[in-house]
């Protein structure tokens, strides 16, 4: 009787205990579910409160890039009323940055392109020239405005692409793999095409960069480099410092699996218990492609014994020194400054020769 009776505690002792477990299971489960959605939310509160300021500011470049359309117009109208007889005093080079935008890649490129030497230069040209033989500086202001005008035509363009990027190109697999352009520890960078439904520059490269962050989870991997992003997205625009389009998490999908290096490849997908296979998740962001890094045109046009030509250094030095200036007064580190990290754009100077000049430093 007592041996029947001791084992039927034992019973109700495993019992309570195995009611416990389950319990403590279940509240386990409730708080991981609530901590889930929690964090759920606060991802969404902050990809809302990203692309809300993201909006605001290309809707405030777009219009900017109106008024200063506007401000081309006005300039027209005073050259047609020199040709009538009447020479007002076209408007002073600080007057004009004043009503640019300072945040607009673009309209920065235009004022260093055109408006340093225009008003200045054309003023003293003008006055210089009597008003019955003033053909010859009308045609030369008439170009200068074109100039402009087809400046604030690629602004709007660039604003409605990085517009669209940032709130339709959220997949992997719709970009078509041309070639790869670097790999690292941290990820590759592939030139590619967008064939999102709808994007208009379908052949127009660009260079997606892939994060190697597989073993974090979807919320890790996009806070690996999300920062980062956020403060290069708000960084007011300059020519050269690389321009960012858009950032997504997605599946490495078959496009890009077989351009990823074997270790990379190899950790891509997740292989179950049943044998079945998904594929990893990972950060993508899209940037504007320059055409060759530093590091690659020095070894193809410049290997030893060759010299670089002064000339070269002192744009390579000075364009990188300007971008590096900009990160600074913004209160930004690059913090791997190498050849390999400097792109560059050239041109051909001499066909016969094949002498080229860099045009354009980006880092």
């Amino acid at each position: 009787m007592i041996s029947f009776l001791n084992i039927y505690i034992s019973l109700l002792a495993l019992g309570r205990e195995a009611a416990s477990i389950q319990l403590q299971d279940a509240l386990d489960r409730a708080s991981s579910s609530e901590t889930r959605a929690r964090d759920a939310e606060e991802r969404l509160v902050t990809e809302q409160a990203r692309y809300h300021a993201l909006e605001e500011q290309l809707n405030a470049s777009q219009t900017r890039a109106t008024d200063a359309e506007a401000q081309s117009r006005d300039a027209r109208s005073q050259l047609d009323l020199q040709t009538q007889g009447t020479f007002p005093i076209l408007p002073s080079i600080d007057w004009l940055t004043k009503q640019l935008p300072t945040n607009s890649r673009l309209i920065l490129v235009m004022i260093v392109l055109v408006c340093d030497q225009y008003l200045s230069y054309l003023q003293l040209q003008l006055m210089s020239t009597p008003i019955n033989s003033n053909k010859p500086a009308r045609t030369e202001l008439e170009h200068r405005l074109t100039r402009i005008e087809q400046a604030l035509h690629r602004a709007r363009d660039e604003i409605f692409e990085q517009r669209f990027m940032s709130a339709a190109c959220r997949r992997s697999d719709e970009f078509q793999v041309s070639r790869v352009l670097g790999r690292g520890d941290n990820g590759m960078v592939a030139q590619v095409k967008c064939t999102t439904p709808g994007f208009l520059w379908n052949d127009k490269p660009y260079a997606l960069k892939v994060c190697f962050n597989f073993d974090l989870d979807t919320n890790q991997a996009r806070n690996a480099y999300l920062n980062e992003f956020i403060e290069l997205v708000k960084l007011p625009s300059h020519p050269n410092i690389v321009r960012f389009l858009c950032e997504f998490v997605d599946e490495i999908h078959d496009n890009i699996r077989p351009h990823l290096p074997d270790a990379a490849r190899e950790n891509s997908t997740i292989t179950h218990r049943d044998g079945t296979q998904t594929n990893r998740k990972t950060q993508f962001f899209v940037l504007e492609f320059v055409e060759v890094s530093l590091s690659r045109l020095l070894e193809s046009r410049f290997a030893p014994p060759s010299i670089v030509p002064h000339r070269m250094v002192a744009t390579i030095i000075s364009q990188v020194g300007s971008g590096l200036r900009h990160l600074d007064r913004h209160r930004l580190a690059h913090r791997d400054i190498k050849t390999d990290n400097i792109m560059v754009e050239t041109r051909l100077v001499d066909a016969t020769t094949n002498e080229i000049e860099i045009t354009r430093c980006v880092t």
